[in-house]
């Protein structure tokens, strides 16, 4: 029997259950089936729901942009971008994701959530990216406007303090770790004197060095992107 037959026989009974969870009701069962099939599952990774990841990310990003443009408009570009990049990390994701209670209709091999912390939390956070995409993709921008709305809302609302830069939440992680404190180097400066280059890298002496480059039209501007690198290289690799 064909992988994608197998999953969807699978997975089918469980799709009135997981829409009333969702509040969404697909006229596309299939796109709802296949948000919910990680890639371990089937011989070609087309029939997973990675494709839905893809797009669901670029959904929930623009989403986040419009609400959070429209509930802060006294802030700054800097200051949305810091609320931005806390809504769409894959710790927020996957927060919601437990919410839902994704992880009972996800289909992957048992014991995969299980595995460890990080595992969990990637796989929850791509299902919720794979949702997030079916419900745009089968209802509309609309849809998945009001989904993403109601689940992270609460969030946007808890903190209307703006969030705290980059170069503050690094400084401040290195501190919890007992690190030194994060020095950034300009390594080399181009283009003309009205619209220079800078290229700069801030580093963290630890057990294996922390660091990260970026370039910027300041060296204020590429500190904190290249704080910004850092701390998503810390996310990634589990050390947040």
């Amino acid at each position: 029997m064909d992988d994608c037959l197998v999953v969807e026989t699978n997975i089918t009974d469980n799709s009135i259950r997981l829409e009333q969870i969702l509040g969404y009701k697909f006229q596309d069962k299939a796109i709802l089936n296949l948000s919910m099939v990680h890639s371990s599952m089937v011989k070609k990774r087309l029939d997973s729901n990675e494709r839905l990841e893809f797009v669901g990310d670029r959904v929930l990003g623009l989403i986040i942009a419009e609400i959070l443009y429209q509930t802060f408009p006294n802030e700054v570009e800097g200051q949305l971008g810091y609320r931005f990049a806390s809504l769409v990390r894959s710790d927020c994701l996957a927060s919601i994701a437990e919410k839902l209670e994704l992880g009972d209709f996800i289909y992957l091999s048992p014991g995969a959530l299980d595995a460890s912390k990080q595992a969990r939390k990637r796989i929850l956070s791509n299902a919720c990216e794979a949702i997030i995409a079916a419900i745009f993709l089968d209802g509309g921008y609309s849809e998945a406007f009001c989904f993403v709305k109601k689940h992270w809302r609460p969030l946007i609302i808890e903190s209307t303090k703006p969030v705290k830069d980059s170069k503050t939440r690094l400084q401040e992680w290195a501190q919890s770790k007992k690190y030194p404190v994060p020095t950034y180097s300009c390594l080399d400066q181009s283009g003309p004197d009205h619209s220079p280059i800078f290229i700069v890298e801030v580093s963290i002496p630890a057990e294996t060095k922390i660091s990260a480059r970026a370039e910027g039209p300041s060296k204020r501007i590429a500190e904190t992107r290249a704080a910004k690198k850092c701390l998503h290289k810390i996310e990634i690799q589990g050390q947040d």
